[in-house]
C-alpha cells in the first residue's frame, strides 16, 4: 500500500496492481483508500492477478517488486519495454531476488537506495545535515552488506 500511495503522490495516473493473493488485495484496498489522503488529480488503480502480469510488462514505465520473491522468474523471457526501469526493493542480499537481472544495468533501482532515500529527510531532521549520497556511500553499504553475510 505504501508503494501504491507513493506513486500517487508523484502523480502517476495509471498504476497496475498485481497480487497473489487476490480476494485479500481487493478486500482491503477499497477500505484503505477511503481512510488515506489521496491528491486532487487523476488516477486509475486497476488490479489484477498476477498470473495476468505477462500481459502487461511491455507497455510498463516501471515495475516493482514487493516480495521477497522473484516474481518474473528465471525461466520465463519476458517481453519488457526498452525504457522500463525495474526497481525491487528487497535490499538484502544485494541482488535482491534476481528480479532486476531482467533489466538493463541503468534501468534498475535496488531496494538499499529506496532505504537510503528514505533516511536521508530523517538524517537531515535529526542532525541538520544533509547526507551526501553518491556512489561511496553506495560502496561502503554493499560491502558492509558482504561483510554480513
Amino acid at each position: 500500500r505504501a508503494v501504491i500511495y507513493s506513486l500517487i503522490l508523484q502523480k502517476f495516473e495509471e498504476i497496475n496492481v498485481f497480487n497473489r493473493n487476490f480476494k485479500k488485495l481487493t478486500a482491503g484496498l477499497d477500505g484503505w483508500r477511503k481512510k488515506m489522503y489521496f491528491p486532487v488529480h487523476e488516477h486509475t488503480i486497476n488490479l489484477y492477478k498476477l498470473e495476468d502480469l505477462k500481459k502487461h510488462t511491455n507497455n510498463a514505465d516501471l515495475i516493482i517488486n514487493t516480495t521477497p520473491t522473484n516474481v518474473l522468474g528465471s525461466s520465463i523471457i519476458w517481453d519488457i519495454g526498452p525504457k522500463t526501469i525495474g526497481f525491487d526493493i528487497v535490499s538484502k542480499p544485494r541482488d535482491g531476488t534476481g528480479f532486476l537481472k531482467h533489466f538493463g544495468a541503468n534501468k534498475r533501482i535496488e531496494g538499499v537506495q529506496m532505504l537510503v532515500y528514505q533516511a536521508a529527510p530523517c538524517f537531515k531532521a535529526w542532525f541538520g545535515v544533509e547526507p551526501k549520497i553518491d556512489k561511496d556511500l553506495f560502496d561502503f553499504l554493499y560491502k558492509k552488506m558482504d561483510e554480513d553475510k
